[in-house]
């Protein structure tokens, strides 16, 4: 905020109200976040990529990450290795940045482990913003 209101001072009373209403809005989300994985605890999770460390470090999340595409089907390879894992780390929860297929997402709960979509948000949505985006993933893990 300091930063743009020495580039515009002219639009300082909007950068400054901007960020205030941004602050509320982020610190309602993370709040929101506590509540949602809260439930979890120290379960473990797996995540469909390598994107959620943070995530995983923020909310205290026993995590590990393979690196599945959600729109297309896991090779018998990828299905072995992940047996292999769930022997090691008996996650029953994935957490997926897109919607996977429903053959992936059928093939998973066979083994007792759900799908969850979370976005990390690393595109801009196609609708509405990235708060909306990640309200969204927090709905999921309700």
């Amino acid at each position: 905020t300091e930063a743009m209101i020495l580039a515009r001072p002219d639009l300082e009373a909007g950068l400054r109200q901007g960020f205030a209403d941004l602050e509320v809005d982020l610190v309602a989300l993370n709040e929101q976040l506590k509540e949602a994985t809260a439930g979890i605890g120290d379960q473990p999770v797996l995540f469909s990529h390598p994107v959620y460390q943070y995530f995983e470090r923020r909310y205290g999340l026993n995590g590990f990450s393979v690196h599945w595409e959600p729109d297309a089907m896991p090779e018998d390879a990828q299905w072995r290795q992940l047996q292999s894992l769930l022997r090691q780390h008996p996650a029953k929860l994935m957490i997926w940045e897109g919607e996977p297929l429903d053959e992936t997402r059928r093939r998973l709960a066979e083994i007792g482990v759900e799908s969850v979509v979370f976005s990390p948000g690393g595109n801009r949505p196609s609708e509405g913003d990235w708060l909306v985006l990640i309200q969204e993933g927090i709905l999921g893990l309700r």
